[in-house]
């Protein structure tokens, strides 16, 4: 699942910062439960409402050849939820360096836009010297119009006309190969915007330098041990969130871990929100959670 900063959201309030990003109680709160597996959470400050998706996993695990249905919803707080786009087909969501909303898209195999104020839905990138990709899962934007984006073959499996990899949209539309690994998930870039983070679902994260331009080179292993890794986020100290198999880990800058918030199950992705960008929104199976932070997220 995914998010990304973008449009004018990317820029963090000057610190110092917390030296400690997390509140003594590491456990977050449900906000709402009932959900088939939600995903992709965004907050759009102009609006100040939590985008996601929630997929509808298929029977016996047989997805149709369009990939599992899927909606967005919306999210006001306190408490206001509505479906924002039925049939979305979506998974990981973004902001646009417009600022409207970037989707992976299983339906088209495609990365695709949701126009906030119309719900237009266009497309951004689909094939990769030709070939489609598998089915896109989660999806950061840096402050330039960089898109980086996962495609591994959860949704849609059989179809390998290229191989699990990270890629790269540059603001002129070329796709490129960021890095290849087995599941790519998670995806999420520092505050600076001069690493791009990527996970493997097997447990290991991936950094690569960007440069000026957003071209990576060569990676490095930044973690690893963290099983079913998924979707992740960062804070303006460049903390990285990472969901994964028990609740979301917190890592320094440097890799080092700094703890886990529970959330009673796996976690499948977060999104900093609220208006001062400290509320970490995380889904999380059938269900969404807030938790207090001490530091602002870097948009997502």
């Amino acid at each position: 699942g995914g998010g990304g900063g973008g449009g004018d959201q990317g820029i963090c309030p000057g610190g110092p910062y917390a030296a400690d990003p997390l509140p003594a109680n590491r456990g977050a709160q449900r906000v709402r439960g009932g959900f088939d597996y939600v995903e992709g959470p965004v907050w759009v400050a102009e609006l100040g409402a939590l985008f996601f998706s929630e997929i509808h996993l298929m029977q016996q695990n047989q997805p149709p050849l369009n990939g599992p249905r899927a909606r967005i919803h919306r999210f006001t707080p306190p408490g206001a939820f509505e479906v924002f786009v039925e049939n979305s087909s979506t998974n990981g969501l973004g902001l646009s360096a417009d600022g409207n909303l970037i989707a992976c898209t299983h339906d088209t195999r495609s990365i695709s836009v949701f126009e906030l104020g119309t719900k237009a839905r266009r497309t951004v990138a689909e094939a990769y010297q030709g070939k489609r990709f598998n089915s896109p899962n989660d999806v950061a934007v840096r402050a330039d119009g960089n898109v980086y984006f996962t495609d591994p073959d959860f949704q849609l499996t059989g179809r390998p006309e290229l191989p699990t990899a990270v890629y790269r949209v540059s603001p002129s539309g070329e796709v490129s190969v960021v890095g290849t690994m087995a599941k790519p998930n998670g995806v999420a870039i520092a505050p600076d915007g001069r690493t791009l983070y990527a996970g493997d679902f097997g447990g290991e994260i991936r950094r690569y330098p960007l440069d000026d331009g957003g071209a990576p080179g060569p990676s490095s292993v930044f973690a690893s041990n963290l099983q079913d890794a998924d979707g992740m986020g960062v804070d303006c100290a460049g903390n990285l969130y990472v969901g994964w198999l028990r609740g979301v880990e917190v890592l320094t800058p440097d890799g080092a871990r700094l703890g886990t918030i529970e959330v009673g199950s796996k976690a499948s992705n977060v999104a900093f929100g609220g208006a001062d960008r400290k509320t970490l929104y995380i889904t999380a199976t059938d269900s969404l959670y807030s938790i207090a932070v001490n530091i602002p997220g870097h948009p997502y």
